[in-house]
């Protein structure tokens, strides 16, 4: 679902779990050895000081795989003119500067939500 959602790429996982999608994906999150001691330093560490001392948190490979698969996307869709509710529209909108905020769904009252503004909106006496 995620790889849909993000990349507009269906993967099924649990059918091929040695997909590259996957095995990136693990290789990402994997918290032993040297990559967990980067996520834990990430932790309590600026990411200036990252960045000065040419520290990297993403293994290059596995950067480079999902570098690779977000360009390929883009030229493809670029392309052949397709259009795909997805991460990579949006960021395909925002670069050509016409990503646009939809007003329809401004509406959060009739969703269920709380928000900041209604939120301040109540008194202690409300909270009794």
């Amino acid at each position: 679902v995620m790889t849909s959602i993000s990349f507009g790429i269906d993967v099924d996982s649990v059918k091929d779990p040695q997909n590259d999608f996957f095995q990136n994906g693990k290789s990402f999150t994997n918290t032993e050895g040297i990559q967990g001691f980067k996520f834990f330093l990430a932790t309590m560490i600026p990411e200036y000081i990252f960045t000065f001392l040419r520290i990297r948190l993403t293994p290059a490979p596995v950067a480079k795989f999902y570098e690779t698969v977000v360009t390929c996307s883009i030229k493809s869709r670029e392309e052949k003119k397709v259009i795909r509710p997805d991460f990579i529209h949006l960021l395909m909108q925002a670069r050509k500067n016409i990503l646009q905020e939809d007003q329809s769904d401004r509406n959060l009252e009739s969703a269920g939500f709380s928000t900041v503004p209604e939120h301040l909106q109540s008194s202690p006496s409300d909270l009794v």
